[in-house]
């Protein structure tokens, strides 16, 4: 059996295009939902609830944290993996400068 190991792409400002191409299949090879939180935001855990829309379809909410189950909890992570494996990518001077995002798509 062979191991491969998947090093993380390290950012350099010279080379954002080849980073930023290196990044998106490093992080579709972890999971193929961890994308959605760069290009969108994190993943809301909803749940649909008894009231319905004008068009007769249910309304969603989000579903308490008390109900969730496993597929919940790995897809409500996905943000905390992803702001891991960028700061993880970059030197000093660059987290300096994304401290106070919040959200990996900031970053």
């Amino acid at each position: 059996m062979s191991t491969i190991i998947n090093r993380i792409p390290m950012f350099f400002r010279e080379n954002y295009d080849n980073w930023k191409l290196r990044m998106q299949a490093y992080l579709a090879a972890l999971d193929n939902d961890i994308w959605y939180v760069i290009t969108d935001d994190p993943i809301k855990i909803m749940k649909a609830s008894s009231t319905t829309t004008p068009d007769g379809t249910p309304e969603m909410k989000e579903k308490p944290w008390s109900e969730w189950k496993a597929e919940d909890n790995r897809k409500n992570n996905l943000d905390n993996m992803e702001k891991d494996i960028l700061y993880k990518t970059l030197d000093d001077n660059m987290f300096n400068k994304i401290t106070t995002c919040t959200f990996a798509k900031e970053i």
